[in-house]
């Protein structure tokens, strides 16, 4: 904590999501938002302290910021913890797979400062997770900061699409890892996947240990939701686009009578016209023609 101060900060994650420190329950549907895509030839990485995937290709979400403008969450890793790093209820997983994303600022430009990670978790069963299975659980062991690449896309849609059209969890925290920065919008979805116990050892067998996940933070007082954004609401620009465009006439002063001035012009040079256009008939030739 010394040397990282903001890690005992008062807004850290992970949390102890429980129901009864929920305060609003919405119908805001987080699949509908999202537009993450399959990518080929994707590189599993070993950190030292897990897998990991760095790679800013793999889609967004939609999400409104409290301006009420349109911003996105663009896609820039994928981290799993062995076990859950949140808790549901009291009940720990035994993995909880990260999904992170950077506020997009332009659409190469990213913010490190505004973050929103997406989490789902994982128990123990019958069947394999075949996402896991991508990242070499079991099968290849990836050495410690070395990284090899999937044989398929990764698919992330695919993996958690049925998750994404249900019930979430939503709250602001922080990064799980130093520096702890509390500049996270957290989504923890509590649809759990299925893995095998091949696939657990096998990450256990890869990093011996207690495991990579952080302790449970206070919630000291943070608003919790369920299935709601906690975005702000879309500005409306239309009646602003439609209007036209005026000049003010404060410069040619108050005065109504003003405006007579080029009336009056108008009618004297008319009649200046006409008067040199009129040509008065000859006397002689009009008593000539009497």
């Amino acid at each position: 904590a010394a040397n990282f101060p903001r890690c005992s900060g008062s807004r850290q994650s992970p949390i102890n999501l429980q129901a009864a420190d929920v305060q609003q329950t919405g119908n805001d549907n987080f699949l509908n938002k999202c537009s993450w895509k399959p990518v080929k030839a994707v590189d599993v990485e070993n950190s030292g302290k897990g897998l990991q995937v760095v790679n800013n290709q793999l889609g967004y979400f939609a999400y409104i910021d409290e301006e009420g403008n349109q911003a996105y969450y663009q896609v820039t890793g994928v981290k799993l913890h062995m076990p859950s790093e949140h808790m549901v209820d009291n009940k720990p997983y035994d993995a909880e797979l990260q999904v992170v994303h950077q506020k997009q600022r332009a659409v190469n430009d990213l913010m490190k400062d505004d973050l929103a990670i997406t989490s789902f978790l994982f128990r123990i069963g019958d069947e394999e997770s075949p996402l896991l299975k991508q990242l070499h659980l079991p099968g290849h062991k990836v050495e410690e900061d070395a990284s090899t690449t999937m044989a398929q896309p990764l698919d992330l849609m695919r993996a958690f699409g049925p998750a994404m059209d249900g019930s979430y969890y939503r709250y602001d925290g922080s990064l799980t890892v130093p520096d702890c920065s509390e500049s996270v919008k957290w989504w923890v979805f509590d649809t759990p996947h299925t893995m095998s116990k091949e696939q657990a050892d096998a990450f256990k067998a890869m990093f011996p240990g207690a495991g990579n996940n952080r302790p449970i933070q206070e919630l000291n007082g943070r608003t919790i939701v369920k299935n709601s954004f906690m975005q702000g609401t879309l500005k409306e620009y239309g009646f602003y686009l439609n209007r036209k465009g005026g000049r003010s006439r404060s410069d040619w002063g108050r005065s109504e009578t003003l405006i007579l001035i080029p009336i009056i012009f108008t009618v004297f040079f008319t009649i200046y016209v006409w008067a040199s256009l009129f040509v008065r008939e000859d006397k002689a030739r009009l008593t000539s023609s009497a």
